[in-house]
């Protein structure tokens, strides 16, 4: 059965000016993701769960929504504001993918952002675990973003 179309969800795709979601794949059955189980775009599940398409699009809304405000906690309001959309994106993502506490390890990228040393935020971004292990060319991608490139 085909999936209906869904603008809201292709808006949010496309609302910071980046892929979402690069690097997620929909899967339907729960998947072990790292340190939890996943399904859908990568969003909370337990072992066993399947949901279809409108569900993972639901859930995965909900979560971006909740790393944006999460994100935006991380910096100063002023800061926040003067991001560009694609910054925000970064950052959003960032939540999505490591969680505000996982984000929130990025000390030095989060106090390059307040400074407005976008070279330099992604040059911490570079500097990590996440990069050299985790998911190396979604942390790159980002890092590019984050230098305006």
């Amino acid at each position: 059965m085909p999936v209906k179309e869904d603008k809201e969800f292709d808006i949010l795709l496309r609302e910071e000016n980046a892929p979402l979601l690069s690097g997620e794949e929909t899967l339907s059955t729960s998947y072990w993701d790292n340190k939890q189980f996943s399904v859908g775009y990568g969003t909370p599940s337990h072992e066993g769960e399947f949901v279809d398409e409108p569900e993972a699009r639901k859930r995965a809304k909900e979560c971006f929504t909740t790393s944006k405000k999460q994100a935006s906690s991380l910096l100063t309001e002023g800061t926040w504001k003067k991001l560009s959309p694609e910054r925000k994106g970064t950052l959003s993502r960032m939540v999505y993918q490591l969680g505000a506490e996982g984000t929130k390890g990025f000390k030095n990228t989060l106090a390059a952002v307040e400074e407005g040393d976008f070279d330099r935020a992604a040059d911490e971004m570079l500097d990590s675990k996440w990069f050299r292990e985790d998911t190396p060319t979604r942390a790159a991608n980002e890092a590019s973003i984050m230098k305006g490139r």
